[in-house]
């Protein structure tokens, strides 16, 4: 039985500002669709005045969605969108404050779009260029975790997912 919430991976490639390899694959469960969640390596909180280990911390970077599944990796792709307002930030920080504060009362100064969460640190419109690790805030290496199903998985008929992600004989 596959126990979906157990499959984990690693960061094995940047393909571009949208697209990532994963280190695992059908061989282990992968199957196209399904959403992972790429997180920072694991950092110990440390007592500084006694240096025990307090505990862990992993924090989330950027969700992805498996468009490609090969037996031994996987490529995924980001999906999240966010709204933004282009320009604004551009536009008013060459005036000074008093200039600022008085355009953001009278004047339309941007618009708000949407657009889709990229690799890249700065955030640019995606496009498909290739990226640098250096350019993007998720690294090769990163830990990636089983985030959900795609929706209507095909099963087995005398089978289901149930909501811990493992697969059960009806």
């Amino acid at each position: 039985m596959i126990n979906y919430k157990d499959i984990t991976g690693a960061v094995a490639e940047l393909i571009n500002e949208r697209e990532l390899a994963i280190n695992i694959g059908s061989d282990v469960g992968v199957i196209l669709g399904m959403k992972f969640t790429v997180f920072e390596k694991e950092r110990i909180i440390r007592d500084p005045v006694t240096n025990a280990v307090l505990g862990h911390i992993q924090n989330e970077k950027v969700k992805v969605k498996v468009i490609l599944v090969h037996p031994k990796f996987s490529i995924a792709r980001t999906y999240e969108t966010y709204q933004t307002r282009a320009g604004v930030q551009d536009i008013l920080s060459t005036y000074s404050r008093a200039m600022r504060d008085n355009l953001a009362r009278f004047a339309i100064v941007s618009q708000e779009e949407t657009r889709v969460r990229t690799l890249k640190a700065s955030d640019k419109p995606p496009g498909f260029e290739h990226i640098n690790e250096l350019e993007s805030y998720v690294k090769v290496g990163d830990p990636v975790k089983f985030l959900e199903m795609p929706e209507n998985v095909p099963t087995p008929a005398n089978e289901s997912v149930t909501e811990a992600g493992n697969v059960k004989k009806n």
